[in-house]
């Protein structure tokens, strides 16, 4: 029972990679290896995927509305994703 209710949740559930929203799949932010992800490009996530809500998907937030300097989403930690692979 154990092996096929686990089979089952495998085939439903599955990681991925997704492009990363900090770096917007460039791999790079400002000529250094994205924070986000280290430079890959990409993000694994646990699929189905489903985009930040506390950023909704950007990757990033201005904490103070006046400044125009963007820092990483406290929730997501910049991938613009939830379920995120921490491998």
């Amino acid at each position: 029972m154990y092996a096929a209710t686990n089979n089952l949740i495998n085939a439903l559930f599955f990681h991925a990679p997704v492009k990363c929203a900090w770096c917007k799949a460039t791999g790079s932010v400002e000529e250094t290896a994205c924070p986000a992800c280290d430079g890959q490009g990409n993000v694994m996530v646990l699929h189905p995927a489903i985009g930040c809500l506390a950023c909704k998907g950007t990757g990033g937030s201005t904490k103070n509305p006046s400044s125009a300097v963007a820092v990483r989403c406290g929730v997501c930690a910049g991938s613009g994703w939830l379920r995120r692979d921490k491998r």
